[in-house]
């Protein structure tokens, strides 16, 4: 097999690309081994997202044009052999390990190509006027317009910018509307814009799952200051560093936002540091544990900050995730956790329905077949820990209200 070179051209903006024209490997078609059996109506409910309304349920429309083409092609190799059924299959622990036995890594990628080369359901509009094309990290991974996080306007006298876009989506998870933002790491022109969202949008949690440097490759700025530093000014948001300890795998570090001298809250980072870019750690141990601890505090500072307030999520305000483009690693983290509120309520998942879903609220997510396969090993992992489908993540109790994102 040849290794792929890729090489990262930057337009006039200055924006890179995650996409590279490089030529793709092809290998001969295989016998993939046969799909298990759907379940009859009396032996699975209906599909568990049916009852879900969010904006991924409405039908968009995109042209198949080279600008829609999945950036991750020139990072991955394709295989020339069948893809796999597009059934949302809602499968139990057991059903589970059989299918991922039968497919083995090979059927595990070709169903990931077939999702990959879906096209995008949505459009770009926004992304693309000439006063935010500088605001994406990647000239290649935009937002749609039907979910993006729109910050609120600000009207400056001669300016056409409304300065209320961000390259960041709301995100669903297993029957929690907006329960993350997925967005890019930030650029240095979009630190104070980043700040304004966490503020504007209750963000009590973020979670980075990158280094700010991979391969001396700036990959994300750092956006917040260190303890030395003290209180610093973003566009309005003051933060102020609290402390910073190591934990298992990641780091955590503690600041206290306010706009004004009374209205302030605290806000706890976890910054993932042993993900690799387009890889993915030995094991889902750490991820798992990461997300456990994530939850504990989510539910911790909504008692603390937002007892009585209403969210349209039932696990509280979105948590922020990033990595660097906010589609790959950002992306294998939320669908592991859609994937465990599946289990915790159903007993079932659908891996191919719920990254199916999450494409559709950012596009590209999941960027490489060894990301789809870790959601596979993850919730497998969960599963086989809470064989009985009792969730070991305390789930925050939040009274729901439809309210308004933008």
């Amino acid at each position: 097999m040849r290794l792929l070179l890729l090489c990262i051209p930057t337009n006039s903006n200055g924006n890179e690309s995650l996409f590279s024209d490089g030529d793709i490997t092809k290998v001969p078609s295989v016998t993939r081994p046969p799909l298990p059996p759907k379940r009859a109506s009396s032996q699975f409910p209906p599909t568990a997202f049916s009852s879900v309304t969010s904006v991924t349920d409405r039908v968009f429309s995109v042209p198949a044009t080279p600008s829609s083409v999945d950036p991750v092609d020139g990072l991955v190799y394709q295989r020339q052999v069948p893809v796999l059924d597009e059934g949302d299959y809602q499968m139990t622990l057991e059903h589970l390990k059989t299918y991922v036995n039968n497919l083995g890594k090979r059927g595990l990628e070709d169903e990931y190509m077939k999702l990959r080369n879906t096209q995008p359901e949505g459009s770009f509009t926004n992304s693309v006027i000439p006063h935010n094309i500088g605001k994406n990290r990647y000239r290649d991974v935009l937002t749609f317009d039907h979910s993006r996080v729109k910050l609120k306007t600000i009207n400056i006298e001669g300016d056409p910018d409304p300065h209320d876009y961000i390259n960041a989506s709301h995100i669903d998870s297993y029957n929690s509307p907006n329960a993350f933002i997925m967005c890019q790491g930030p650029i240095p022109n979009t630190v104070g814009d980043f700040w304004r969202m966490v503020w504007e949008q209750n963000v009590l949690n973020i979670v980075m799952v990158t280094r700010c440097t991979e391969g001396n490759r700036l990959k994300c700025a750092q956006y917040w200051p260190e303890i030395a530093e003290g209180e610093t000014k973003f566009n309005g948001v003051y933060v102020k560093p609290i402390d910073e300890s190591p934990s298992r795998g990641f780091v955590i570090r503690r600041f206290t936002i306010r706009t004004t001298d009374t209205d302030s809250r605290e806000l706890t980072h976890f910054q993932y540091i042993a993900w690799p870019d387009y890889g993915v750690p030995e094991n889902g141990d750490e991820v798992l544990h990461l997300m456990d601890t994530v939850q504990e505090e989510q539910a911790k500072l909504i008692s603390k900050h937002f007892s009585d307030t209403t969210f349209t999520s039932p696990i509280g305000p979105p948590i922020i995730v990033h990595c660097s483009a906010g589609i790959g690693r950002s992306g294998t983290f939320c669908s592991i956790h859609s994937l465990i509120h599946q289990y915790h309520a159903t007993g079932m998942v659908s891996v191919q329905g719920t990254v199916r879903k999450l494409r559709r609220q950012r596009a590209y997510s999941i960027q490489a077949p060894e990301q789809y396969s870790f959601i596979y090993t993850s919730i497998l992992e969960y599963m086989e820990r809470n064989p009985a489908g009792h969730a070991d993540i305390p789930l925050p109790q939040v009274s729901i209200d439809v309210g308004a994102t933008d």
